[in-house]
């Protein structure tokens, strides 16, 4: 598929597009999601990971043993 047909399907301009891939430009996220459908791709959404934290002494232990 070219750049044209593309951007055709996806409803913006062959400019667009290619300002797009340059990282020149943003797009929203409804012409965004019309480019991945006419790609065959979609995106989802997942939980973000919690805060990370610093194991415990006992944790560790647990993992590397203690030392003689």
């Amino acid at each position: 598929m070219t750049q044209e047909e593309l951007a055709v399907r996806a409803g913006l301009s062959r400019r667009t597009l290619i300002a797009v891939e340059a990282g020149k430009t943003d797009i929203t996220l409804t012409r965004l999601l019309s480019v991945l459908s006419v790609l065959g791709l979609e995106i989802g959404l997942t939980e973000a990971a919690r805060t990370k934290r610093r194991p415990r002494e006992s944790e560790l232990l647990e993992i590397f043993g203690e030392d003689e």
